[in-house]
């Protein structure tokens, strides 16, 4: 595919990067093309590189930030720029540095809300063509005991890249809280059904509010809100609630969590709807 292609597939909506940025990252490409022969490592660094011009202009799917005063063309990007903290996501962060030659060194860093507050050596990778690196998160590494790129992001995550010296700037990855609302039986006691609420997110706060929403028209209003506490019977930690909601039968629920609750390490989230009140 030409480059020009990939380049009008990038959502009109996304603002676009320094020209110098583009000019340099699209030269650098262009070179591997012209330059590499048409083996299958020549046609790997090539993927990865449109890759980079790609997330250099923003990609709707990921994120990048471009070079700084304090580290010019030492990149770093991701995709995807969001996960659900309750499934397991693969998230593959990406760059360049500044020399464009295979075999540098690069030291992966990350720093999980909830944990310590301070970044840590996730990974060393190693960069291929026109310098341009990648890194699978997690990552099996066979032999490795206690690796540190070991777990799925499971809530809020910033990475950052370091190289001969110098820190990239910082992506994001966001998380976004599983909550979820179902009617548990049939029973009704005082024009009240019983309801389970579930929030799954394993660094949110100790009882996180849930607003219960009821479907009106084309729009949802507030039922209740409903405090739900930390529980261990799936194993692990999460939060579950049985609560008496009213209810007529055919009516449809669904459970939302707003910035404040879902903060510091998740992000707003509405659940699914509920099926019609049996």
């Amino acid at each position: 595919m030409r480059l020009e292609e990939l380049l009008k597939r990038v959502p009109d909506r996304v603002p676009a990067p320094p020209a110098a940025t583009s000019d340099r990252v699209r030269a650098r490409v262009l070179r591997a093309i012209v330059v590499q022969p048409p083996s299958r490592f020549a046609r790997r660094a090539f993927l990865l590189a449109a890759a980079v011009v790609v997330g250099a202009i923003a990609f709707g799917a990921g994120y990048w930030t471009g070079p700084t005063q304090a580290a010019a063309d030492l990149t770093i990007g991701v995709r995807p720029d969001s996960v659900p903290a309750y499934r397991l996501t693969e998230v593959t962060l990406f760059g360049t540095v500044p020399t464009g030659r295979p075999g540098e060194s690069v030291d992966v860093e990350a720093n999980e809300c909830g944990q310590s507050g301070l970044y840590h050596e996730l990974e060393g990778v190693r960069t291929e063509g026109q310098g341009v690196w990648s890194l699978p998160v997690p990552h099996s590494v066979p032999g490795t005991i206690q690796n540190n790129n070991r777990n799925y992001v499971t809530a809020k995550t910033l990475f950052r890249v370091k190289w001969n010296g110098r820190t990239s700037d910082v992506v994001t990855v966001n998380a976004v809280p599983g909550v979820t609302i179902y009617q548990l039986n049939r029973k009704v006691k005082q024009g009240k059904r019983q309801f389970a609420i579930f929030v799954l997110a394993p660094q949110i706060k100790y009882r996180p509010k849930v607003i219960v929403e009821r479907r009106v028209g084309a729009g949802w209003k507030q039922a209740a809100t409903v405090p739900v506490p930390i529980t261990t019977i799936f194993g692990g930690r999460s939060h579950a609630v049985k609560v008496w909601l009213r209810a007529a039968r055919g009516q449809v629920f669904r459970a939302r969590i707003t910035a404040k609750e879902a903060a510091p390490c998740y992000i707003a989230e509405a659940g699914p709807p509920t099926k019609p009140v049996q």
